[in-house]
């Protein structure tokens, strides 16, 4: 690599840490107690979660609930899913899982698994949610019967893309 290279390389490394640092910080950053890493994706990546396939992506268009950035799951038949593992959960502790989504058309399907990874426990299933502006979900008693939880939430949505932020996941 020549000198010249190195220097352009550097140059980029530093324009991109320099854009990632002008990001505003998502409402979910300040909650107290929340165990949902990158609950705002204003890392400007998938860090700390799961994602299930390829029909995700992050927004970054004016249209976030909070912060800058936004995670988008792009339409598709079936479902597909994102999650996160390993919550640091006290057995028998009821947590409350919130988090806020938009989309331009009703979304098909949209579930909450809770679950230790040998079983699962479906916290929420809905079909055809409205929710053309940013609207807050909000799913309670999620009780731990493990030290370690996983949760997953599973969209389908063949028609328009589902707009996902500020993710909060406290002890109640």
């Amino acid at each position: 690599m020549t000198s010249m290279s190195r220097k352009c390389l550097f140059a980029v490394a530093v324009l991109l840490f320099a854009c990632g640092a002008w990001a505003t910080d998502s409402e979910c950053n300040d909650v107290e107690g929340n165990m949902i890493a990158n609950c705002g994706w204003e890392s400007n990546c998938w860090g700390g979660w799961h994602p299930g396939g390829p029909v995700v992506d992050i927004g970054r268009d004016g249209f976030s609930h909070s912060g800058d950035y936004y995670g988008i799951i792009h339409p598709h038949s079936g479902l597909d899913y994102i999650g996160q593992d390993y919550l640091p959960t006290d057995v028998n502790q009821a947590y409350t899982l919130s988090f806020w989504i938009r989309s331009d058309s009703p979304i098909e399907q949209l579930q909450v698994i809770w679950s230790s990874q040998d079983t699962d426990q479906t916290m929420l299933n809905l079909q055809n949610v409205d929710a053309p502006d940013w609207t807050q979900i909000v799913v309670p008693d999620m009780v731990a019967w493990q030290d370690a939880m996983f949760v997953y939430w599973y969209f389908g949505n063949s028609v328009s893309g589902i707009a996902i932020d500020d993710v909060v996941f406290t002890p109640q």
